[in-house]
């Protein structure tokens, strides 16, 4: 694992990204998405499917899943993810005080076709349902040339990365770090994993109960958004 610095004038930022060295693994990947068409789906966002935001192939992993012989690789995959974190935490250390333990969800693996993109700008801790997630990952399974597309843009930070191999980002969101951001249009197959890694992991009845404890506090800034409002 070799860590890739990125730097930018314009601001600070608390990116980082890292070569795995692992051409089999990540070519092993790229053959399970390709042999395993019957959990293939279109890619989705938070709102749903909407091919104008984001226009992908999509093979959704759950943490139990990897307990099969089948996801026996990204077993395989997360030793070497973790290996990036915990190279993150040296150079943030305040995250030891906080982040000693983090949770894995549902990942994704993802293909874009030429013509394939994510194109809105956004975060990936906005809503309430969210505040949980601590960082973003994402694994670059083959090589983009710069001139096809397929990279990565933090806009706020006027950051672009090319799609190297195995070139993993992490982007930290803890407190009041938000990191807009975006993928390119690609014009040829881009491969990729991401995800998050959350401080803690809720079902969606724990999720109603959280709703549940705070309905008062919703009705409360429901109205106060209102006041002065003409109706």
């Amino acid at each position: 694992m070799k860590r890739i610095e990125i730097t930018t004038k314009n601001h600070p930022h608390f990116i980082g990204s890292w070569n795995i060295n692992n051409d089999k693994l990540s070519n092993d990947i790229i053959g399970f998405f390709k042999n395993n068409p019957e959990i293939q789906k279109e890619g989705t966002t938070a709102t749903g499917i909407d091919i104008k935001v984001k226009k992908s192939t999509d093979i959704t992993i759950n943490p139990n899943d990897l307990k099969q012989n089948k996801y026996d690789l990204f077993n395989f995959y997360f030793e070497h993810l973790n290996k990036c974190y915990l190279d993150y935490r040296e150079q943030f250390t305040f995250l030891k005080t906080f982040a000693n333990k983090i949770n894995i969800g549902p990942f994704n693996i993802q293909k874009y076709q030429p013509g394939g993109h994510f194109a809105k700008v956004h975060s990936e801790r906005t809503h309430i349902t969210c505040l949980h997630r601590l960082f973003a990952w994402m694994t670059y399974l083959n090589d983009v040339k710069e001139d096809d597309g397929g990279t990565t843009d933090f806009d706020y930070y006027k950051i672009n990365t090319l799609g190297l191999p195995q070139s993993t980002i992490d982007e930290t969101y803890k407190r009041n770090y938000f990191l807009p951001v975006l993928l390119t249009k690609v014009n040829q197959i881009t491969y990729l994993v991401d995800r998050f890694l959350s401080e803690l992991f809720l079902t969606q009845r724990e999720l109603e109960k959280v709703f549940a404890s705070c309905s008062m506090n919703v009705q409360l800034v429901n109205k106060f958004n209102t006041v002065g409002v003409k109706q």
